[in-house]
Order: C-alpha cells, then sequence, then structure tokens
C-alpha cells in the first residue's frame, strides 16, 4: 500500500512538471519570439549561482525607486559587456534584489530592442509598460529616470528615447511628455 501511494505522488508530480513547462504564448495562442526576463527571485538565484569567469563583464550602476517613488537608488550589478545596452536594460526590468528599492516597470514588461545611433539610446518596450503600469506622476517621472539615468551611465549615451512597440509614444499615463528623447535626469539622484 505505501509502495501505491509513493508511486501515485510520484506519478503526480511528474504531471504537474509536465503542465507547468509548457510553451508561452500571447493571447492569440501564437508562440512569441520575445525573451521574458526572470522575476526577482529567479535574478536572485541566478546571480547566487553564477560561477562564471567575469572576463566579458562590466561593472555598472543601475537605478530603482526609492520605497515612495520620490528619488532613485543606485543598484551595482556586473553584466555582460557584449550587448550592454540590452543587459543593463534586462537587469531593470529583472528587478531590485535590495529591500528599500522598487522596481516600478511592470513584471510583464518585455525589452524588444536597445540600439544606441549618434549618442541616443533608443529603447523599445511591449505595450505592457503602458498597458501594467498603475502609478501616478511622481511615480511616471521616477520609471521615466530610472531608464534614463540607467542607460546614460554609458558615456556615448547622452539621451534616451522610450519607444512603444517601435514608435514613440506621447506619454505613459498622462503626466509626462515621452514623445522627445531625455537627457540624464539628476534631480532625482
Amino acid at each position: 500500500m505505501i509502495k501505491q501511494i509513493k508511486i501515485l505522488c510520484a506519478l503526480v508530480g511528474v504531471l504537474m512538471l509536465v503542465l507547468i513547462a509548457g510553451c508561452t504564448s500571447d493571447s492569440k495562442g501564437s508562440v512569441t519570439n520575445e525573451k521574458e526576463v526572470p522575476t526577482n527571485v529567479e535574478a536572485a538565484e541566478n546571480a547566487e549561482n553564477d560561477t562564471g569567469t567575469n572576463e566579458n563583464k562590466v561593472k555598472v550602476k543601475i537605478y530603482f525607486s526609492n520605497e515612495d517613488a520620490t528619488k532613485l537608488i543606485a543598484e551595482e550589478r556586473e553584466i555582460s559587456s557584449e550587448d550592454k545596452y540590452t543587459a543593463v536594460i534586462q537587469e531593470l526590468i529583472k528587478g531590485t534584489v535590495h529591500e528599500h528599492s522598487v522596481s516600478l516597470i511592470p513584471k510583464a514588461t518585455i525589452l524588444r530592442s536597445v540600439k544606441v545611433a549618434d549618442g541616443i539610446a533608443y529603447v523599445d518596450f511591449n505595450d505592457a509598460i503602458v498597458r501594467n503600469f498603475n502609478g501616478g506622476s511622481g511615480a511616471e517621472i521616477i520609471l521615466v529616470a530610472s531608464i534614463v539615468d540607467t542607460l546614460t551611465e554609458f558615456p556615448e549615451v547622452q539621451q534616451v528615447q522610450i519607444l512603444l512597440n517601435g514608435s514613440t509614444m506621447e506619454t505613459i499615463t498622462g503626466h509626462l511628455d515621452t514623445s522627445k528623447p531625455f537627457k540624464r535626469i539628476t534631480d532625482v539622484l
């Protein structure tokens, strides 16, 4: 009898793993090519389990909101130097691992691309950054500042243009004009 219970538990466990390991699909049922960024817990676990060398790594500052969305708090991380702009924004999307910092980028946000040309970084997100953002005017400013100030840590980036599905957008929630590139926002640091 005990042997049968053990077998039944093992089968249930295998079935649950099979159900959890399904494909990611969009709302129309098709498989997406965009990579989702791991959650904060996964990011922390990956950082702890990373035993690779530091040969192609660079230290960067990534900016997150304080708890009341009035200032930015810098966190230092190591990222791959190969595609550093994409890597730094992916770290920003993953979120903070510190207790007194908050990530304002909605969890479902996907980075589509980051390109730098003529001193301007063009950072393109899916529509979840607008659709799932639930902050007010102050939080919107801090959200934009976290993206802009993180990318302008690189000396070759003087401005940042935020894009939504490849196009400029007027605003995220109606409080801040995002149709033009932003210079570094120093008054929230």
